[in-house]
């Protein structure tokens, strides 16, 4: 099983947003995009997460 994983300016935005009511939020996209990093197709970039 391969997938995508794309990441929409809207949920980045509101994303962020939230990140600053809940802390640990950034760590746990993170860690869930890291989960899901062994089940993608190989010649998809990893996603870039970037909340500020």
């Amino acid at each position: 099983m391969s997938y995508n994983v794309e990441i929409y300016p809207q949920f980045k935005r509101e994303a962020s947003r939230l990140s600053r009511r809940y802390p640990s939020l950034k760590q746990e996209l993170s860690d869930l995009f890291d989960e899901l990093a062994p089940h993608r197709n190989v010649s998809i970039a990893t996603p870039k997460i970037t909340l500020s």
